[in-house]
């Protein structure tokens, strides 16, 4: 099954994977461009109107009426099966009416709210890093969403950081039978996420090639988060922190190539060929994917801060 309310479906199942609720992420707004039932949608905080109110959504004759049905410019206006008698409903009509009052009841020209941004303007960072912070409870690792690196490496970059790249470990977890758990590039230690990005000894021989073209002192890092969380706070200068988080990623990103290539083409990649690989590449990315002055490809091959 295919389809934008499928999709969406799904994105609201994959959000409740996350222990995010969706219901408290956006709130409809009454609007001439949104039709609104007035007790079934949540429009007024997480809770609909019938959930809060149970005792007098019995009393409604019309259950599917609309924020425009019961809310009108004199007021409100009621439709009850019978005449309310009950001090405890009594009691609920006087708490939504004033809820109602105290809220934002007018025409809008916006049909959602984003609850987590003040100006109620849905934005994807807000929900990454919610996402990230779920996912990886107390990692301060940041995954930095560059257009000058094209998006499958980011995302590719993101799994690494969850640990969800199809390496042998998180395969062999799933079930997936593997010919061998083995690293693909040293075949010393089982294929981790961890082991093949940052401790495997071709990856890290070509991480020194790649800090020392930078001017970097050499770094152990234990795991990928550690990694991307030096290239997120890198230095002091924020463009030259962007070029060393570009050249980072793009040196994780070339590292899995190379497993790739050897595990399913039997083609060995030295560390110096990756390295050459990352720093003809990230000077690519930035010639075309960045409007900042680049220099020429020699001088980027002595340095990317030339």
């Amino acid at each position: 099954m295919c389809g934008v309310w499928s999709n969406i479906a799904k994105a609201i199942k994959a959000l409740h994977e996350f222990d995010i609720n969706y219901h408290e992420l956006f709130t409809l707004v009454p609007g001439s461009n949104v039709t609104i039932l007035f007790w079934k949608d949540r429009w007024c905080g997480s809770l609909t109107l019938q959930e809060r109110f149970p005792r007098l959504y019995e009393l409604e004759t019309t259950k599917l009426c609309l924020v425009s049905d019961r809310i009108i410019s004199s007021g409100f206006c009621w439709r009850w099966k019978s005449q309310i008698i009950e001090d405890e409903v009594m009691g609920d009509l006087t708490n939504l009416c004033e809820m109602l009052q105290g809220g934002n009841t007018l025409p809008t020209q916006n049909g959602f709210r984003f609850n987590l941004s003040a100006d109620g303007r849905y934005t994807a960072c807000t929900i990454r890093n919610i996402i990230e912070s779920n996912i990886n409870p107390g990692k301060d690792s940041k995954i930095c969403w560059l257009n000058v690196i094209p998006l499958k490496i980011i995302c590719f970059i993101w799994r690494a950081a969850m640990n969800r790249i199809p390496v042998a470990a998180n395969l062999e977890a799933r079930g997936v039978k593997v010919q061998s758990n083995m690293c693909s590039l040293c075949n010393m230690a089982q294929e981790s996420s961890d082991h093949l990005l940052i401790k495997c000894e071709v990856s890290m021989e070509a991480r020194k090639w790649i800090l020392n073209w930078c001017g970097i002192p050499n770094s152990q890092c234990d795991d990928v988060n550690e990694f991307l969380s030096f290239a997120a706070t890198w230095g002091n200068c924020p463009k030259k922190r962007v070029r060393v988080t570009v050249v980072i990623y793009g040196l994780l990103w070339f590292i899995w190539l190379a497993r790739n290539n050897k595990r399913f083409k039997g083609i060995h990649t030295n560390p110096a060929k990756i390295a050459d690989e990352v720093i003809s590449q990230t000077f690519s990315w930035f010639k075309f994917r960045s409007k900042e002055e680049k220099g020429r490809s020699i001088e980027w091959s002595l340095s990317p801060f030339c």
